[in-house]
């Protein structure tokens, strides 16, 4: 999982669980971030570092001068991420199809897509922390091969458990 990426404060701890699917977008969209060179992480902390202070964050000097959407599109970010705005409403074109990007994006002001851009770059440049097991490489550790057996055996036992209180009905688009 993933932890103290401030997604939940950013919208005062309300949304859906679609719109948190967004937390989990975070990390991957802030390594372009951080391959472009606009965020910068911490070499090492020690273990008496606070968590507060060993987190990456925006480069100041590498964006100055630069707007919101100048800096997602440097770092390829406009062309794969999904946002949710404050009504849960998924915007996932930030350009029109000749690749230019939407300054006004569609059914929002001027002044609303700036918002929409500013915020989105303030969550990624604070991604948080991320578990050994968040991303694909996740079955290189060995661990990983004897929990998510033991979850598949738990879910099964309690599906065999429990029938006539078990929900079958659980779709692939559910984010938690």
């Amino acid at each position: 999982g993933s932890w103290n990426h401030y997604y939940a404060e950013r919208l005062n701890h309300q949304g859906s669980p679609a719109v948190l699917s967004f937390a989990h977008e975070i990390q991957a969209l802030s390594k372009n971030l951080w391959r472009t060179g606009f965020v910068t992480c911490p070499e090492t902390c020690s273990m008496d570092t606070a968590w507060s202070d060993c987190q990456c964050q925006c480069d100041a000097d590498a964006i100055a001068g630069m707007k919101s959407y100048d800096v997602l599109n440097a770092a390829g970010v406009l062309d794969s991420a999904d946002y949710f705005d404050s009504e849960d409403h998924v915007i996932s074109k930030f350009k029109d199809e000749n690749g230019t990007i939407y300054y006004e994006l569609p059914n929002y002001t001027a002044e609303e897509s700036m918002v929409i851009y500013d915020d989105l770059l303030t969550m990624l440049c604070s991604p948080g922390h991320i578990g050994d097991m968040f991303q694909a490489t996740s079955s290189n550790d060995i661990t990983f091969w004897v929990l998510h057996g033991t979850l598949d055996r738990l879910w099964h036992f309690k599906r065999l458990g429990n029938m006539q209180n078990y929900d079958e009905t659980w779709d692939p688009y559910h984010t938690c």
